[in-house]
């Protein structure tokens, strides 16, 4: 009995992280867009760069 309860509350929990997540997602993409374009490419290659934009532009469409 004392297993459920805690995946219960695990369930709970992670409904309530999503659910804050989904109304902060467009917020977090941006910030991390831009940090993640800012970075030279010694930090973060342009082919990632390119990838992490095409995503962002398929996920609005």
């Amino acid at each position: 009995m004392g297993t459920e309860i805690v995946i219960l509350d695990c369930i709970g929990f992670i409904r309530h992280f999503l659910h804050f997540f989904h109304r902060r997602r467009i917020l977090f993409l941006d910030n991390y867009q831009e940090l993640v374009l800012r970075e030279p490419s010694s930090s973060v290659s342009q082919a990632l760069k390119d990838a992490f934009l095409a995503l962002r532009v398929a996920a609005q469409e």
